[in-house]
């Protein structure tokens, strides 16, 4: 090989040198953008309590509000209801949310309408057309719209730095009442084993980064129980979510 053809050969590979660390640099720019404006969603543990709800007399403690450190003005409680915050931890904004939720709902109605017969109480939920209701002669009869429950959407939730508080995401009504339902019917034959039959409810995120690429993000919700007052006429625990891979 002669003088010259070492001197291209060598400049050749400079020039390739060049091009693979310019590549490598703007490979990890482009990293450190889509970083810079990438949300992460969390949601945050609630606790909470839960009674009979004293605009709607229903039979169970189907009204949960989150239990705070202050003191909360009666009026308040009542045109609340429970939810749980979400948080961006991210560094960037989460925009266009669709949210949905879902739970083995015709799994729980059997599990409610077998142990509402063990107690001898004449009163059955029904599951039909996106629709919840409790029969009952004894019992306030009810409808509860999973339908209109099921589906939600946000705008767009700011990252925690700018954003503190978060977003608020309304809990199902069909869910905390089949739950409450099942606690009454537990606590009025003293049988608290099918509690821990209460299955997980799901939350499934889809959402665009202010870059426009879309991302999806699914959380299991556990309900944890902490005491039980009475013939199931109220209780208290929190809701804890673990993060879907």
């Amino acid at each position: 090989m002669t003088i010259d053809q070492v001197i291209a050969l060598s400049a050749s590979l400079g020039a390739f040198m060049s091009a693979t660390a310019a590549f490598l640099a703007v490979r990890q720019n482009t990293k450190q953008r889509e970083a810079s404006y990438r949300p992460e969603l969390a949601l945050t543990r609630t606790i909470f309590t839960a009674s009979k709800n004293p605009l709607s007399k229903g039979s169970f403690a189907e009204f949960w509000v989150e239990k705070k450190d202050e003191e909360v003005l009666e009026t308040e409680s009542i045109l609340s209801s429970l939810t749980i915050p979400l948080h961006n931890v991210g560094l960037g904004a989460a925009k266009e949310l669709s949210l949905k939720w879902s739970f083995p709902i015709n799994q729980l109605v059997s599990i409610v309408n077998e142990k509402a017969q063990k107690s001898l109480i004449p009163a059955y939920f029904e599951f039909d057309n996106e629709m919840l209701s409790l029969k009952s002669e004894e019992l306030n009869a009810s409808t509860s719209m999973w339908s209109n429950q099921k589906n939600d959407s946000v705008d767009y939730v700011l990252p925690a730095s700018t954003d503190q508080e978060g977003v608020s995401v309304k809990v199902p009504h069909a869910y905390m009442e089949l739950v409450s339902a099942l606690i009454y019917f537990s606590s009025k034959e003293n049988d608290y084993h099918s509690l821990s039959d209460v299955p997980l409810l799901t939350l499934e995120l889809e959402y665009f980064d202010i870059g426009g690429d879309k991302h999806k993000t699914s959380f299991n919700i556990e309900l944890n129980l902490n005491a039980i007052h009475g013939d199931g006429e109220g209780f208290y625990g929190f809701m804890q979510s673990r993060k879907n891979a």
